[in-house]
């Protein structure tokens, strides 16, 4: 019975990978959109410092990322994340997630604004700033996760996209899927974002824009003291690349020296690639990461990060 058991958990492990990897590459073909996901920037400094990998985190922000990772979180366990990127914009993520007797439940909510953005009119030869506005798009994620099995995890997120600028306001919704396996080698994430087909941000003003669908799948094996975590992300229909290391030495183990390389796409959907660093420090029940970024943007391509966790 024992064999049997076995070789039936290990064909329904296989089918469950194959049935997600197979509907999630069918949607690749369909999904062009324009609208930007700001959570694309990086869920935590943590993440962007080892190359933008996902659905490895430990903390809140797995909502953000893979739901099913939830299952690592402490009792309870509270995530911040803060940045300023181009100019005047401000980024900010919050999460929280707690335990309950079958499974997490999650919440976050990231944002991206900029404000007093000058509304130009033209009088004459001259151009004048008539007025201000401000910009804000926004995400909120509500994560379930359960465990079909000490090493199978599973989880789902309603997402609710809002976005504001000058008198024009969009909403929609979505769902993503998540699954994390842990073997003994290494652990295994994979996760569908925006699985609805058809689904958009409906504007005020009659436009539209669908929401991208984005498949991703990596893994974390362990060598000694390092980990690496090698990715690779479909989205707009192309394949992304991304590999983290984090080396925890010995002899201060609670402390973790983070590195990454990644692919991403700019808002016209070219490639780009970028090295990131940063360091972690855990001090009791508090976890405070920090990643450095060398961008593209000539006026400010040196870019700093940092996030702050709370488990217990």
């Amino acid at each position: 019975m024992g064999i049997l058991n076995y070789i039936f958990n290990a064909f329904s492990l296989r089918t469950i990978l194959l049935s997600l990897v197979i509907t999630s590459f069918s949607f690749i073909s369909i999904s062009a959109s324009n609208y930007a996901i700001i959570s694309d920037l990086g869920t935590s400094a943590r993440s962007i410092a080892i190359g933008n990998v996902e659905g490895f985190s430990s903390v809140a922000n797995s909502t953000f990322e893979n739901p099913a990772s939830l299952f690592d979180t402490r009792h309870y366990s509270v995530s911040l994340f803060s940045a300023k990127t181009i100019e005047d914009t401000r980024f900010l993520s919050t999460s929280i997630s707690g335990k309950i007797p079958f499974g997490t439940l999650a919440f976050g909510f990231t944002s991206a604004s900029v404000s007093d953005i000058p509304e130009t009119d033209k009088i004459g030869n001259q151009h004048i700033i008539k007025d201000t506005f401000d910009y804000s798009n926004s995400i909120y994620k509500l994560s379930f996760q359960s465990s079909l099995n000490d090493s199978l995890h599973v989880g789902v997120s309603y997402s609710y996209f809002s976005q504001n600028f000058f008198s024009v306001s969009g909403s929609g919704f979505d769902l993503d899927l998540g699954l994390f396996w842990e073997h003994k080698n290494f652990d295994l994430s994979f996760t569908a974002k925006n699985i609805l087909p058809g689904s958009k941000v409906s504007y005020s003003n009659g436009a539209s824009e669908e929401l991208p669908f984005q498949a991703t799948i990596g893994l974390n094996t362990s060598l000694q003291s390092f980990q690496l975590l090698p990715q690779l992300k479909f989205s707009h229909g192309q394949g992304l690349l991304s590999l983290g290391t984090v080396y925890t030495p010995s002899f201060v183990p609670f402390i973790e020296v983070l590195a990454g390389y990644r692919q991403h796409l700019d808002y016209s959907q070219q490639r780009h690639s970028n090295l990131t660093f940063g360091i972690g420090v855990t001090l009791f029940d508090f976890n405070f990461n920090y990643a450095y970024e060398r961008s593209d943007y000539i006026l400010g391509d040196h870019k700093s990060y940092f996030s702050l966790d709370y488990s217990f």
